[in-house]
């Protein structure tokens, strides 16, 4: 099974997924296929600081930015997730669930 098939599987299975992006989005150019696979899917996203502007910010499945200076509602979809699939950014501690790390 190839890495996108195993990624569908999972998300059919996941109750609470969230997707976290950032910048990256921006800079690859992919936000076209990006907004097609959350509505498809209707998966909620959250955005970094730095990732700001790149999904719509009045889609409604956007939660807002994560981390110290992000909203209530997109730190709990992180921290209450069983699905986050971060695309496009640089892992920061502060941008990530406590308990992950070791």
């Amino acid at each position: 099974m190839n890495q996108i098939n195993k990624l569908k599987e999972t998300l059919i299975n996941s109750e609470q997924p969230v997707v976290l992006t950032g910048a990256g989005l921006g800079v690859s150019g992919a936000e076209k296929e990006f907004k097609k696979f959350i509505d498809t899917y209707q998966i909620p996203v959250v955005s970094t600081l730095h990732g700001l502007g790149v999904f719509d910010g009045e889609h409604k499945l956007f939660l807002g930015i994560a981390g110290m200076h992000g909203t209530y509602s997109a730190n709990m979809a992180i921290h209450e997730a069983d699905l986050e699939n971060s695309i496009n950014l640089l892992m920061n501690i502060l941008r990530i669930k406590r308990d992950t790390v070791q």
